[in-house]
């Protein structure tokens, strides 16, 4: 999305106060921003897309694009669903998605919660929700098993050293679109996102650096040699909303 520059914070913010946003972040000169919207129908699409952004006069253009496939099992964060235990098994394997999830009224009340506050208890989404704690446990372990959830862990890579967060966008032909995603996706994972998109054949990626020598090393050594046509860069420059805050 692109803004004026004066607006880029408060459309920013606006779009982090909403239910259904993640990952709101401005990027590049300052007037860019990005964020992740999980609508529950294509009406609440709609009324975003072809109403409040159109009628947003510091708005001046929106590139919208449908996620196809997640080739980690993950969207955006650092993970930690390949350490599944007996008790928390690894969710399911987004290579081979069955039949969309049927959630009922208890499903849609503990993901409502994990809007919020993805680190709530069993306790505390018992009680949120007026569920029992062992019907709560159950659904959230059905609810992993199916790949409805997962688990992540977010914070902040500069602790780790990681001072430049940079996004790419990646143009690949149809043919090689499942090579390059693979080949950016081989365990252990480091990358926070990695999806296909529906046009123009642009998975993205957000990749945390120490400095910008890294990047370059990264497009060479790592990019170079893969079918990619084309790479545009984004750097991060202010994350305004995470996974949930």
């Amino acid at each position: 999305m692109h803004t004026t520059p004066n607006a880029v914070t408060a459309i920013a913010e606006a779009l982090a106060r909403r239910a259904d946003s993640s990952w709101v972040t401005i990027v590049s000169s300052g007037t860019e921003l990005s964020c992740a919207i999980t609508t529950r129908s294509r009406r609440e699409r709609d009324v975003l897309l072809l109403d409040k952004l159109p009628c947003t006069p510091q708005v001046s253009s929106v590139q919208a694009h449908c996620i196809l496939h997640v080739f980690t099992g993950v969207t955006n964060a650092w993970h930690a669903t390949r350490f599944g235990t007996p008790a928390h098994p690894p969710a399911a394997d987004p290579d081979h998605a069955g039949e969309p999830l049927e959630l009922d009224a208890t499903d849609r009340a503990l993901l409502d919660q994990f809007t919020g506050d993805g680190r709530l208890t069993v306790t505390e989404l018992a009680l949120a929700t007026g569920r029992s704690t062992s019907s709560v446990q159950r659904r959230l372990e059905q609810l992993h098993t199916n790949g409805a959830i997962s688990f992540t862990i977010d914070f902040d890579s500069e602790l780790l050293g990681y001072h430049m967060n940079t996004r790419l966008w990646l143009r690949i032909s149809p043919a090689h679109l499942r090579t390059v995603g693979q080949a950016l996706a081989p365990p252990p994972p480091r990358n926070r996102l990695r999806r296909g998109h529906h046009r123009p054949l642009q998975p993205r990626r957000q990749r945390p650096l120490s400095r910008p020598q890294d990047l370059y090393r990264y497009l060479d050594e790592k990019l170079g040699p893969l079918p990619i046509d084309t790479v545009d860069i984004a750097p991060v420059l202010r994350d305004i909303e995470r996974l949930t805050t």
